[in-house]
Order: C-alpha cells, then sequence, then structure tokens
C-alpha cells in the first residue's frame, strides 16, 4: 500500500488504491478490525458504524487494513478521531482502538457520493452477518453509531443475542450536524461507553 507522509482524506487514500483489483464482498464482511488487546478487555465491546461511500478497491476497503491506516496517520477519518478523543483523551493514538473490535452495518458502497445514503432494507439485510460477527468474537455489548439509521437494524440483533447495546447519534454524521439539537455530545458518547463497559 502506498506510504503518506501526512494524513490524506478518505477520497485521495481511495484514489491511492484504485489501481488495485476490488476485493469480493464476502472477504471485506469477514475482514473486521479486531485490536490488538480486544480479547483481553473484561468487556468486548464492537463499535458498530453506519456505512460508506465512495469508489473502493484493494484492501483498504477492509477495516482490518483501513483502521491500521488510520492509527498510523495515513488517512483522515472524523469518526475515528472523535471517538479517540473523547474516550482516550491524552493516550497514544490508537489506544482506544487497540481495545475494541470496529465494522459498518451496511459492507459496500452505498453510493458515490458523501449524500447517498442507505436504505432500511439494506440494513436489514445485514443482520445476519451482524449475528455472527457477536457469536464469533463473542461481543459483550455494541456501540450503535446511528441511533435512527442503524438503531433500528442492529438493536434487534443485539436483544436477541442477549448483549448490551447502546445506540447513540452518529458522532460525525452530517445531517446531525445541521441543527445543534440533533448534534452527538461528547456526554452522550462517554455515557454509552460507561455503560458498556461496566460490570
Amino acid at each position: 500500500s502506498t506510504v503518506t507522509h501526512r494524513p490524506v482524506s478518505g477520497a485521495q487514500l481511495r484514489a491511492e488504491h484504485a489501481h488495485q483489483q476490488r476485493l469480493p464482498f464476502e472477504e471485506v464482511a469477514r475482514r473486521i478490525w479486531v485490536g490488538p488487546w480486544f480479547a483481553d478487555q473484561p468487556k468486548r465491546i464492537l463499535f458498530l458504524g453506519e456505512s460508506y461511500f465512495g469508489e473502493w478497491a484493494g484492501d483498504i476497503e477492509c477495516e482490518d487494513t483501513y483502521i491500521p491506516a488510520w492509527i498510523a496517520r495515513k488517512v483522515v477519518d472524523p469518526l475515528h478521531e472523535r471517538m479517540e478523543q473523547v474516550l482516550a483523551p491524552g493516550e497514544p493514538r490508537g489506544s482506544l482502538y487497540n481495545r475494541v473490535a470496529f465494522t459498518n452495518m451496511l459492507i459496500g458502497s452505498v453510493g458515490p457520493k458523501q449524500s447517498d445514503r442507505p436504505k432500511q432494507q439494506q440494513m436489514r439485510d445485514a443482520q445476519p452477518r451482524l449475528q455472527n460477527l457477536i457469536a464469533e468474537h463473542r461481543i459483550d455489548g455494541v456501540l450503535i453509531m446511528g441511533k435512527s439509521s442503524t438503531g433500528p437494524a442492529a438493536e434487534p440483533v443485539c436483544r436477541k443475542a442477549g448483549i448490551r447495546y447502546r445506540a447513540i447519534r452518529h458522532p460525525s454524521g452530517v445531517n446531525n450536524q445541521r441543527a445543534a439539537s440533533g448534534r452527538c455530545t461528547d456526554d452522550e458518547i462517554s455515557d454509552a461507553w460507561r455503560y458498556l463497559t461496566s460490570t
């Protein structure tokens, strides 16, 4: 993969990998991010995003490659930046993500533009994958990012699995930022984390 000397945007990162072949859907869906300290945590927490957009190629579409690129400061990602700033302030970069797992509810680009939105049927179709990931990685709790988008599809899966979950407004959601009343607050993120990690 291309090594950059300063973080690039997601669009630039995708462009750097555009010459690579698109990976099979099954491989992208399987290769989630699992932090190296995840298995040793008292509570194994999954951060569940919503979806992603743009044209992707190569293994940078896989979370097990994308998250390390972000930790290594090869790409700028407002979502992961904010989660670490709120939940691991002052700690070395990657400290939070080394302790958790991460994936999006919906795998496969929802369209070329940031304004492209997933359909609820697509989210419901992704429920079996989430169910399998919870069992495979022995997830104890899920922090659902996107109360009105990801939540309706993810919450029933968590309830059926008998594990804790907490849905919050998307921490970096563009739609949430348009109105002060819709913004996800730092307290909302912190409260969800405390609930999920409490014994």
